[in-house]
């Protein structure tokens, strides 16, 4: 069996539309004058003419290619019509008009199938996708998408000619290619295309001038709690906020509630270790820092272990100083620990780390021992070097004992006055420096104490703007307060800096006067 290639809906649509107007086509062409042929084959001229025009005017090259080989094939039907019908060859001439639509088949085969394979390689991302990359498939989409535009107008007005009385019904064909084209989003594409470019080159600068302009912008929720938080505004202030947003009164109440700071899990433990806090209370600030169920309990017994551990420590620690100092020896410690319940491995562990504590205390005790009898001058430095050697064992340690030992015998030198007069220089500088430094660090400070304060003031003056006659009067106050504490902080602040300026310009004077009297 010979394989034949199945052809798409699409095709086989077309294919239909062309065989019942060929049909039609030929029954009137056998009944036409010569006069009439003509006329007709003048048309059909004049719709290659606009075939190959619209091929000029798109701007994808394969459209070009299909719209300009579609009028070549029409005009070569055409000339075989003309030398038909100067033969008196009727029924060659029947057959050529009425395949002469024939000619649209793989224009409108091509159109069908390009909407898909065009948009899949536009949207598909290749790997590095960059600016230019982007734009430069922009610049195809939108080409694609305007061909597209022309080829379903092209189609739609072979339907206003008409051959001896028939006319093939192509609009449905037009239609077709714009509903594929909205179904595939050319349309959605299209914007999506084109609005960054929009909102950056029209919305964006339009939006930042009449923000400035207006001044509409207020603080957030965030904001406006945080401030409540750090007494910047009154609870009034943030009610009215939430308000602004549409929440009711009785969530209101919760919200305001909710932005307060509770204490932290460490908070609640030092509390309850130092005895501020009980078993119950405790727990319910858990469950207001979100604890319940088994998640409670098991938090509340972290909290139990946790002062169990730290007692235990502490007790595990006296027990290995008494061991230490001599008050209890290995099997007293041994027993005491066994007291408690430790695991045995874990009491040779606390055992070897007891001894190794007591050897390293009771060597320390020798090597100051026999240091003071060399600075007493009961022994010389070489028997105090061997009797280092019996507890050090790194050379280079009993070297470095041995030379400061030697060098603090030797007598102290008084230094000369140039070296006194070098020495205090030094230190006025190193004065000067610092004292620099502060009146920077604290004209820092001036300004932000500024700047935080004209923020408060700012904020209170959008809310007098917006706020209640009854209401401007306490906000005003608010205001009036605010202005008197940032006068007060900055005149605190420029009497510490003239305070400093005076000591700088007095170390100044001493260095001069020590640097001319060198």
């Amino acid at each position: 069996m010979t394989d034949r290639k199945r052809m798409s809906l699409g095709e086989y649509l077309i294919a239909k539309g062309f065989e019942h107007g060929g049909k039609a086509l030929g029954e009137a062409l056998r009944k036409a004058s010569d006069e009439e042929i003509r006329a007709t084959i003048d048309r059909l001229e004049t719709l290659a003419d606009s075939i190959d025009e619209t091929g000029d005017k798109v701007q994808y090259d394969e459209a070009k290619k299909m719209l300009w080989q579609t009028a070549h094939d029409m005009r070569s039907r055409l000339a075989k019509a003309k030398e038909a019908q100067t033969k008196g060859e009727i029924d060659t001439l029947v057959n050529i008009f009425t395949g002469i639509f024939e000619v649209f088949r793989p224009l409108l085969t091509w159109t069908w199938a390009t909407i898909y394979r065009v948009l899949l390689n536009l949207i598909g991302p290749e790997e590095n996708m960059t600016y230019e990359k982007a734009q430069k498939r922009i610049e195809n989409f939108l080409t694609i998408q305007g061909d597209l535009n022309v080829i379903a107008a092209l189609i739609q007005s072979v339907e206003t000619i008409q051959i001896f009385g028939t006319t093939i019904k192509t609009r449905w064909i037009a239609q077709l290619i714009m509903n594929l084209s909205w179904t595939f989003g050319f349309g959605w594409l299209s914007w999506v295309a084109l609005s960054p470019t929009l909102q950056a080159g029209m919305s964006d600068p339009l939006q930042r001038y009449y923000r400035r302009l207006a001044r509409t912008g207020l603080p957030t929720r965030a904001d406006y709690e945080d401030m409540e938080r750090k007494m910047i505004i009154d609870v009034d202030a943030l009610k009215e906020r939430y308000r602004d947003e549409g929440y009711p009164d009785d969530i209101i109440e919760k919200m305001v509630e909710a932005n307060r700071k509770y204490p932290t899990e460490s908070d609640l433990k030092v509390l309850y270790y130092r005895g501020k806090t009980h078993e119950d209370e405790v727990k319910l600030w858990l469950q207001r820092l979100g604890y319940r169920g088994p998640t409670l309990d098991l938090e509340w017994e972290s909290f139990v272990a946790d002062q169990e551990k730290s007692w235990f420590n502490k007790y595990v620690d006296e027990l290995i100083r008494d061991y230490i100092d001599g008050y209890q020896d290995e099997a007293g410690l041994r027993n005491d620990l066994a007291y408690q319940g430790i695991p045995p491995h874990i009491i040779e562990w606390i055992v070897y780390v007891a001894k190794r504590r007591a050897d390293r205390e009771l060597k320390d005790d020798y090597v100051k021992t026999e240091r003071t009898n060399f600075r007493e001058k009961k022994i010389s430095i070489e028997e105090l070097q061997s009797r280092l050697t019996q507890w050090i064992k790194r050379p280079e340690v009993i070297q470095a004992i041995i030379d400061y030992e030697q060098s603090r015998l030797k007598p102290e030198q008084e230094p000369s006055l140039t070296a006194k007069r070098d020495e205090k220089l030094k230190k006025l500088q190193f004065r000067r420096d610092a004292i620099t430094k502060r009146i920077e660090y604290l004209n820092k400070i001036k300004e932000d104490t500024r700047d935080y304060y004209d923020y408060k003031i700012y904020q209170l003056q959008l809310q007098l703007a917006r706020a209640k006659p009854e209401d401007q009067e306490r906000i005003k106050a608010a205001m009036a307060a605010l202005i008197a504490q940032q006068d007060k902080a900055i005149a605190s602040i420029d009497s510490q800096i003239e305070v400093l300026q005076i000591k700088l310009a007095e170390v100044n004077a001493d260095i001069e006067a020590l640097q001319a009297g060198g």
